[in-house]
């Protein structure tokens, strides 16, 4: 993996849990999970849930909209890919 995914998947991947805490989680007491607010729990179907297959979704369209369907479309793709690589 190149340098610039790394450094986009931390702010990804800490982002959600520290909105998490600010927006009231409470943490467990001894390894028991405790109550939380409608709020946190919406958040959590939200961003867990609900953003990633929103995403998902949205990329099945564009890779619908956008097919490869012919070798010559193959063919100049792999030869970009090696110029550029």
């Amino acid at each position: 993996q190149s340098f610039i995914p790394k450094i986009i998947s931390i702010p990804a991947s800490v982002l959600p849990l520290s909105a998490l805490s600010a927006f009231g989680f409470v943490e467990p007491v001894n390894g028991v999970a405790q109550p939380q607010s409608p709020f946190v729990v919406n958040y959590v179907q939200a961003v867990f849930f609900g953003v990633p297959t929103v995403l998902s979704l949205l990329s099945f369209w564009f890779k619908l909209s956008f097919p490869i369907r012919y070798d010559e479309q193959l063919d100049r793709i792999a030869y970009n890919n090696a110029v550029l690589s």
